[in-house]
């Protein structure tokens, strides 16, 4: 499902955008990745709580916010993505483990 500024009527840089798409497919922030080529809209995923990948084409012009995944190409992502389901796996077990 795509969701918009039209949809939910907020706009970039406004985080309840972000907050009404994960809202609407019944996640909680913290479980949604946004991806964004904007900084406005990497700063507002970031402003929700989402993990945010930042498609920087241009590293050399443009910084990538703190907090947010530098990616430069959008072959990069499946591996990035495959990173953080590992790392949330991980997390998973440790807390099971109350560790």
């Amino acid at each position: 499902r795509l969701y918009s500024g039209y949809t939910a009527n907020y706009w970039k840089p406004d985080p309840r955008l972000y907050l009404y798409a994960a809202n609407a497919m019944g996640y909680d922030v913290e479980d949604c990745i946004a991806i964004d080529d904007a900084l406005v809209g990497v700063r507002a995923a970031l402003d929700a709580g989402m993990i945010v990948v930042h498609l920087n084409r241009f590293p050399d012009a443009e910084e990538t916010p703190e907090g947010a995944i530098m990616i430069s190409s959008m072959y990069q992502l499946p591996t990035v993505i495959e990173n953080l389901a590992h790392a949330r796996a991980q997390d998973q077990r440790q807390a099971v483990h109350g560790r």
